[in-house]
C-alpha cells in the first residue's frame, strides 16, 4: 500500500508538475569520453576512456521543447560536435515518456538508498520493444545504398530504475538501458539523469543537474577503392561516453508596465531633460 501511494504521488508529480515546468535556459557543460577503437569486433573490454571534446552550450527549455544555442567546442582534435549518442528530453519529456511506458508494463518495487537529501525509493522497470516509445538516435551509420552516412534510429525496448523522494514522489534519478540487438551498429545506450531542485522566479522546480550517456558502436570510416572513390563505411566498435551538467538556470522572462497619459508625458518629459543639447552653427571645431 505505500508503494502503490508513493508511485500514486509520482504519477501527479509528472502529470502537473513537469507540465508547469516555466520558460527558462541553462548553462550546459558536456565532455566527451572516447575509447581507443577495438581491434577485436566484439571486445569485452575497450581500455581507458579520454575526454576529446569540452562544449558550452546554453539549452533553452519552453513548453515541452528543448532547444541548444550553438556551443563553444573545445576540442584535442578534429571531430563532428555532432558525432554520437543523442540525448534529449531530460528536462521532463524522458521522464514522462518512461513512466508512461512503465505503468503500463512492468514496474515493481526494488529498494532503499541514502540520497542527497535523504532516503529514495527506487522502483524498477521494464519494457518490451513491441510496447515502447523511446528512440534510440546515433550519429551516424552507412545508408542503404553505402554512398552517404545518415542518423540512426530505432525504437527500443529497455528497462532501468526510477528513484523518488517518497514525501513528495519527485523523481530526483532516473537510468535506461536500450535493449538492442548485438548484430546493430549500436549495441548500448544507456543513460542516467539526476535531478535536484533550482529557484526560479522565487519558485522551487525539480531540473535536470547531471547526466550521462554511454553507447558502444561500429566506427564510421571514409575508405577509398581502386578507382579513387571515397565512401563510408562501417569499422571496429568504439566505446563513447557523454558527462553532462546543468546550472546557472534563469527564468525567461520580459516585463511590461503600462502607462497613464500623465505618466507618459512625464516621461517624455524626463527622457528630453536627459538629452545633450545639440552644438549650435556658430560652434568651431576644437583642434585637440
Amino acid at each position: 500500500a505505500q508503494q502503490r501511494e508513493m508511485m500514486g504521488r509520482t504519477a501527479g508529480y509528472v502529470a502537473h508538475a513537469i507540465r508547469q515546468l516555466p520558460h527558462f535556459y541553462a548553462a550546459r557543460l558536456l565532455t566527451h569520453y572516447e575509447s581507443a577503437i577495438a581491434a577485436d569486433p566484439s571486445p569485452a573490454d575497450f581500455g581507458a576512456l579520454h575526454a576529446v571534446r569540452l562544449s558550452r552550450s546554453t539549452v533553452q527549455y519552453n513548453d515541452g521543447e528543448e532547444s541548444v544555442q550553438a556551443a563553444a567546442v573545445k576540442a584535442s582534435r578534429h571531430n563532428d560536435a555532432d558525432e554520437g549518442l543523442h540525448t534529449w528530453g531530460v528536462f521532463g519529456p524522458i521522464v514522462s515518456l518512461v513512466l508512461l511506458d512503465a505503468a503500463q508494463n512492468q514496474l515493481a518495487w526494488s529498494h532503499w538508498e541514502q540520497g542527497a537529501s535523504g532516503p529514495l525509493a527506487v522502483f524498477r522497470y521494464s519494457v518490451p520493444q513491441a510496447k515502447s516509445h523511446y528512440e534510440v538516435r546515433f550519429c551516424c551509420v552507412v545508408s542503404t545504398y553505402g554512398f552517404e552516412s545518415k542518423l540512426f534510429r530505432q525504437m527500443s525496448g529497455y528497462h532501468g530504475e526510477i528513484g523518488i523522494d517518497p514525501g513528495t514522489g519527485n523523481i530526483l534519478r532516473l537510468t535506461l538501458h536500450a535493449e538492442l540487438g548485438s548484430d546493430a551498429p549500436i549495441t548500448r545506450a544507456d543513460l542516467l539523469v539526476e535531478y535536484a531542485p533550482v529557484e526560479l522566479g522565487g519558485a522551487s522546480y525539480i531540473c535536470p543537474a547531471h547526466s550521462v550517456s554511454i553507447s558502444i558502436a561500429k566506427t564510421l570510416r571514409r575508405v577509398q577503392d581502386a578507382t579513387g572513390r571515397i565512401y563510408p563505411a562501417m569499422g571496429p566498435p568504439q566505446e563513447l561516453l557523454n558527462d553532462t551538467e546543468f546550472d546557472h538556470y534563469h527564468l525567461f522572462q520580459t516585463e511590461t508596465r503600462i502607462l497613464s497619459g500623465n505618466e507618459e508625458r512625464a516621461a517624455g518629459m524626463a527622457q528630453d531633460a536627459t538629452l545633450p543639447t545639440p552644438p549650435s552653427d556658430d560652434v568651431q571645431p576644437s583642434e585637440e
